[in-house]
């Protein structure tokens, strides 16, 4: 017995498994600031285009919002800008490129509201058991005695 509890001791000591020492380091290069988004901009998103970061949202003004799309290159300089403002609210939430290299910007946009005066229409009440309401008669001057 006493045999056998030593081998049991011993043979996890004998057969211990190997260990593996740390990963290698990676070498990466650190991330640089390239570009400010602004400080009255709602940032959506941003999609990359062939050359391009792309970067939409919207921007909030005293009369409302406008959605904008503009493009930056890997360093900073903005190769061009587009407002997207068809006189309305408008919000950009989303944005994508296709294979032919066109750029998507999705959202939604609020019109002015227009001043429209609906008149009622009177509908006539409806009537399942067929009553007929009959006019009540003025009672005679002569029968109130």
């Amino acid at each position: 017995m006493k045999k056998l509890l030593a081998i049991l001791l011993v043979l996890p000591i004998l057969f211990a498994p190997t260990s593996f020492a740390a990963p290698k380091k990676i070498s990466v290069t650190p991330l640089k600031f390239i570009t400010d988004v602004g400080n009255n901009i709602d940032f959506a998103g941003l999609v990359l285009s062939q050359s391009n970061i792309v970067i939409f949202g919207s921007t909030s003004e005293l009369s409302g919002s406008a959605a904008f799309v503009r493009a930056i290159d890997k360093t900073g300089i903005q190769q061009w800008k587009l407002s997207l403002d068809a006189g309305a609210e408008e919000i950009a939430t989303a944005g994508i490129t296709d294979a032919a290299g066109n750029i998507w910007i999705a959202g939604s946009f609020s019109p002015t509201p227009t001043q429209t005066v609906e008149t009622a229409t009177v509908t006539p009440s409806v009537n399942p058991d067929e009553v007929i309401n009959e006019p009540v008669q003025p009672i005679r001057e002569d029968m109130n005695y």
